[in-house]
């Protein structure tokens, strides 16, 4: 493989990578239409005291905010190992994410893959869970797009580490 394709191949696997961390940020659970029209009736309230968020942030929430809403949960000792748990499957989502990245800087095929690998699998509880558990898809609220894109980009990151694999192997023979 030419060094111009494994290039284009360690810049994608790079974005893609970084794509998987902004999925932090990015809408994880969307209010429905009911449901958004009632906290933007009430924007500027505070749904949740201690928390910072307003009706109007409620309307797409992100697992960063899922954080923070559940680090105020984890106050009420009947709440709290629910809520310890949601924040440490994020936070293992958030580290997977991260040590994707750095090994995608560092062409480091094989750690890409587990690390890739851990984070959707790490996704795909958080995404149980929430479904178990009712709270996303409920009458309140629907996926959000960080939902669809998260498994692109993983995929994407899986396909580019796993031409680098080769292209390195290829370039030892």
């Amino acid at each position: 493989m030419n060094s111009k394709k494994m290039k284009v191949t360690f810049i994608a696997t790079i974005i893609a990578s970084l794509v998987i961390i902004v999925t932090l940020f990015l809408p994880f659970a969307s209010a429905t239409e009911s449901n958004r029209g009632q906290l933007l009736e009430n924007s500027e309230y505070g749904s949740l005291a201690d928390t910072g968020l307003t009706n109007e942030d409620l309307t797409d929430v992100s697992l960063f905010e899922y954080v923070r809403i559940y680090s105020y949960l984890a106050e009420n000792e009947y709440t709290r190992t629910v809520a310890i748990i949601c924040i440490s499957t994020i936070i293992a989502f958030a580290f997977f994410a991260v040590m994707t990245f750095l090994f995608s800087i560092l062409k480091k095929p094989i750690a890409i893959i587990i690390f890739d690998v851990l984070a959707m699998l790490d996704f795909l509880i958080i995404r149980f869970d929430y479904s178990s558990r009712g709270v996303v898809p409920s009458q309140s609220y629907n996926w959000g797009f960080a939902n669809y894109i998260i498994f692109i980009f993983g995929l994407l990151v899986l396909a580019g580490a796993i031409v680098m694999l080769v292209g390195k192997r290829k370039k030892k023979e």
